[in-house]
C-alpha cells in the first residue's frame, strides 16, 4: 500500500516538474520510481517525453521499453509515432497512430498527428478527415488551434485558398501569437499576389519568433 502511494506521488511530482521545465528534477523522480518498480510503463514513457526535448534517439528507446511492458499504452504509442514522424519515417509512424486510434478513436493527439503524417504523404483529402474529426470533438484550446491550422495547411495544398485563409484566421483569432499560422498565411497571400498583406504577416511572425522566416521552421 505504501509503495503504491509512493509511486503515484513520484509520478505526479515528475509530471509537474516536467511541465514547469525542470527536466533534471523530473528525471530524478522517474528514476526513483523505477527503482521501486522497474516495470512501471508510465515512468519509462515519462523519461521518453523528457528526452524527446534533447535526445530523440534515447527517447525512442524509453518509449520502446514502455511498450514492451504495456503494448497498449496509448501515450507511448502516440509519442513513438511522433518521434518517427519527426525523423520522416512516415509509414512506420502511421502504424503507431493507427494502433492508438484503435484503442481510442477519439484520441485527439493521434488524430491530429495522423492527419499531419497523411499530409506529408500527400494524402490530403484523407488527412482532412482526421482534422475534421478532431475539430468535431471540441478539444482543449491548444489542440483545437493546431487542428484548425493543420486543416488550413491541407486546404492550402489542395489549392482551396479561400478556405485555407479562413482556417488560418480562425486559429489566429484564438491565439494571435500562433506563429505558424502567421507564416503560412503570409506564404498563401504571396501566392494570391497580395504582397502587402503577406509582408504584414511575415513581420508579425518575425516579431514573435526571429527564426520564423526560415522556410523549414513551420512547413512540417
Amino acid at each position: 500500500m505504501f509503495n503504491k502511494f509512493k509511486k503515484e506521488s513520484l509520478l505526479e511530482k515528475a509530471n509537474k516538474l516536467f511541465n514547469h521545465g525542470d527536466y533534471d528534477g523530473a528525471l530524478e523522480c522517474y528514476d526513483q520510481l523505477l527503482k521501486i518498480d522497474p516495470k512501471h510503463a508510465a515512468a519509462w514513457n515519462g523519461k521518453g517525453v523528457v528526452f524527446s526535448n534533447f535526445n530523440r534517439f534515447k527517447a525512442l528507446k524509453y518509449y520502446d521499453k514502455a511498450l514492451e511492458l504495456d503494448p497498449n499504452y496509448i501515450l507511448a504509442l502516440s509519442n513513438k509515432g511522433s518521434i518517427l514522424s519527426e525523423r520522416e519515417h512516415f509509414d512506420e509512424a502511421l502504424k503507431y497512430f493507427n494502433k492508438a486510434l484503435e484503442l481510442d478513436p477519439d484520441y485527439i493527439t493521434a488524430l491530429i498527428s495522423k492527419g499531419r503524417v497523411l499530409n506529408e504523404l500527400k494524402h490530403y483529402n484523407e488527412s482532412l478527415k482526421y482534422f475534421n474529426k478532431a475539430l468535431e470533438l471540441k478539444p482543449l484550446k491548444p489542440d483545437y488551434i493546431e487542428a484548425l491550422y493543420n486543416k488550413g495547411r491541407t486546404l492550402d495544398k489542395l489549392d482551396r485558398y479561400d478556405e485555407a485563409l479562413k482556417y488560418y484566421d480562425e486559429a489566429l483569432e484564438l491565439d494571435p501569437d500562433y506563429v505558424p499560422a502567421w507564416f503560412s498565411k503570409g506564404m498563401l497571400l504571396l501566392i494570391l499576389k497580395r504582397s502587402n498583406n503577406a509582408l504584414k504577416c511575415f513581420n508579425k511572425a518575425l516579431k514573435l519568433d526571429p527564426d520564423s522566416l526560415n522556410p523549414n521552421s513551420y512547413l512540417y
